[in-house]
């Protein structure tokens, strides 16, 4: 499994982005055994200024995972729903604050 997670420049620091890494790797084995094994993370800052949410500097962050091809949906449900709750314990950010989404990893070039 693949992840990439797209941060505003500053705002996690990098013992939160091991416990993240360490939380979102139990989460694939629990979701999709096997997968935590393979687990890969990409991290992207966004300059400071340079991200809006309705018209103002945002604190959004962006988890994309890729999941096994053909996941059902109470499945990736499920995923997506831990990787919220994690994000949220390990930043202290508003739910509000985090957009997760799950590709097929067969989509992904």
């Amino acid at each position: 499994m693949n992840f990439i997670c797209l941060v505003q420049q500053g705002s996690t620091a990098e013992p939160v982005r091991a416990r993240l890494e360490a939380g979102l790797k139990q989460l694939a084995v629990q979701q999709f055994p096997g997968a935590g094994d393979a687990c890969a993370f990409v991290w992207m800052e966004v300059a400071a200024g340079c991200g809006f949410t309705a018209g103002r500097p945002t604190k959004a962050a962006i988890a994309a995972a890729t999941v096994p091809a053909g996941t059902i949906k109470d499945v990736r449900a499920r995923f997506l729903g831990g990787l919220c709750d994690l994000w949220v314990c390990e930043t202290g950010c508003s739910l509000d604050d985090i957009v997760a989404t799950a590709f097929d990893e067969d989509k992904i070039p």
